[in-house]
């Protein structure tokens, strides 16, 4: 069965809520909030995601490298935030990204953050 979290467009706030380890779950949206701290790297359990949607928060520090871990992920937004340090190299061994033909990421939009270290050439 399908498993969809839309929390978006809110005014909820706080940290990322808690993700239940291996959890079924095929779209978490939490855009349009005002969530703070970091994504936590337990986001790579999430092995059945395929959209990911946490744009327009206020997320903070670097991306998890354990993001680029979800094999079924095809779009993923996390724009308008204050992410940081750069995007982490295993983007390159991401088995879902098209960019590199191993399987399907139809979107990456990682605009207006403050990612310093650029775009690794491993993408």
């Amino acid at each position: 069965s399908t498993s969809i979290i839309h929390l978006n467009d809110n005014q909820f706030s706080g940290k990322f809520p808690p993700v239940l380890d291996g959890a079924l779950i095929d779209e978490l949206d939490l855009s349009n909030n005002q969530f703070v701290g970091i994504i936590p790297p337990s986001i790579g359990k999430l092995n059945s995601l395929h959209k990911l949607s946490l744009q327009n928060n206020r997320f903070s520090g670097e991306i998890p490298a354990e993001m680029f871990g979800l094999n079924q992920l095809q779009t993923l937004n996390i724009s308008n935030n204050n992410l940081n340090d750069g995007i982490p190299a295993k983007i390159g061994q991401c088995k879902s990204l098209i960019i590199i033909d191993l399987s399907q990421l139809q979107t990456l939009n990682i605009s207006n953050n403050n990612l310093n270290n650029g775009i690794p050439a491993e993408i």
